[in-house]
């Protein structure tokens, strides 16, 4: 029988400590995480096609947790999904679970150097929170969604530094910009990311 080890993967702006990474911690234990929301997606046209712009609160304290937890290479540590219901979508960015599961590994090597480790003999669960867009009604997305890219960047902008009555206000100085990151094409999965938080079996 395989052991079950329970992983804690990416979750905005929650304490990470590469030292610790991959530790057990069961989500009953997860106390006070940090309520990040994407407050809207504004899509704006770059580079000959479009790409989303996550409005939050506190983006550039969520961008730095965030290339410094994946290592300051987001191209390789997340991928993009849009999962679409009626007129509404959700986008969002997810972990990649295996490489989650690969940085318990190399914790563990290194914390136990004389241990004899199989990982075939593990079972993996991975907990995470996707950081992700869900829409009302939107026919502006309907308008542009073929022209987004099977790779695209992200962008993340604070509150503060927009004004939805006129998008040519914004200051591209205040825009953080990440990517680019694949699209995954399996609509089931899309639709098994639209929920947050996650636990995933790898």
């Amino acid at each position: 029988m395989k052991t079950p080890v329970l992983l804690l993967s990416y979750i905005p702006l929650y304490p990470y400590d590469a030292a610790t990474a991959g530790k057990f911690v069961p989500p009953s234990e997860l106390k006070d995480l940090p309520d990040v929301r994407v407050l809207g997606c504004i899509w704006m046209r770059r580079d000959g096609g479009v790409e989303p712009l996550f409005v939050l609160d506190n983006a550039k304290s969520v961008v730095d947790h965030l290339l410094s937890w994946c290592e300051g290479k987001p191209e390789i540590w997340f991928t993009y999904f849009i999962g679409t219901k009626d007129s509404a979508y959700t986008i969002g960015l997810v972990p990649n679970l295996d490489m989650s599961v690969k940085r318990w590994e190399f914790g563990h090597r290194l914390n136990n150097p004389e241990s004899d480790l199989d990982i075939a003999n593990f079972a993996f669960q991975v907990y995470f929170h996707p950081l992700m867009f869900q829409s009302g009604s939107s026919a502006t997305f309907h308008q542009i969604k073929g022209e987004i890219g099977s790779d695209i960047c992200f962008s993340f902008i604070d509150i503060v530094d927009t004004d939805s009555g006129d998008l040519s206000s914004i200051d591209e100085s205040k825009i953080y910009r990440i990517g680019p990151l694949k699209r995954t094409d399996n609509e089931e999965y899309a639709r098994q990311w639209c929920q947050s938080p996650q636990t995933a079996e790898v």
